[in-house]
């Protein structure tokens, strides 16, 4: 059995190339660098958690005899709410944590609000060295990319890493942390 992928776009032969060729500098400018290169890279992004109402299995739970059929509780298909999350993290771990208000959404004004956050988070890291020589890698959806957001970054002394369009492949938010986040 092969499960399907769900792609929000079909690329274009140009993405796909722009793709190719953005894979193919971050690999040979990676490969010939040392390991602690790895450590100089922040990324991070945002994700919609849904929280559920469901009773903790101890209130759940109840004596039954041995020929007895336990009760099925279905789970909730609807979510009581949900909020948006937005992690930034190194190969040390995670660096800042930031919830939205509740019924907000990622806006260049937040995201201009969030990113000092992340920059004190890596002054802290590293005392010594702070911001210098570290590489920012964040999607580049509208409220990443905004003139301001791009200004921000450039006064604080993070590299913007470019990111190809609708590579979500590429974003270790998507393929290991969100994943495993959600599944648990």
């Amino acid at each position: 059995m092969v499960c399907s992928k769900l792609v929000p776009h079909l690329s274009t032969l140009e993405q796909k190339n722009r793709r190719i060729q953005f894979c193919r500098s971050k690999l040979l400018k990676y490969s010939k660098a040392d390991s602690r290169r790895h450590s100089e890279v922040i990324t991070g992004d945002e994700t919609w958690v849904y929280f559920f109402d469901m009773l903790p299995k101890q209130q759940s739970s109840k004596w039954i005899f041995e020929d007895d059929v336990p009760d099925t509780i279905p789970k909730r298909f609807m979510a009581v709410s949900k909020r948006i999350f937005a992690i930034f993290f190194t190969t040390r771990g995670i660096l800042e944590f930031v919830m939205l208000p509740a019924k907000h959404t990622v806006t260049a004004a937040w995201t201009e609000c969030c990113l000092p956050k992340v920059s004190q988070a890596v002054e802290t890291l590293r005392p010594k060295s702070g911001i210098c020589g570290i590489k920012f890698h964040h999607g580049n959806a509208p409220a990443h990319t905004t003139r301001r957001t791009k200004e921000f970054l450039r006064q604080s002394g993070l590299e913007m890493i470019e990111h190809p369009p609708y590579c979500s492949d590429l974003a270790p938010c998507d393929f290991w942390l969100f994943l495993n986040l959600k599944r648990n």
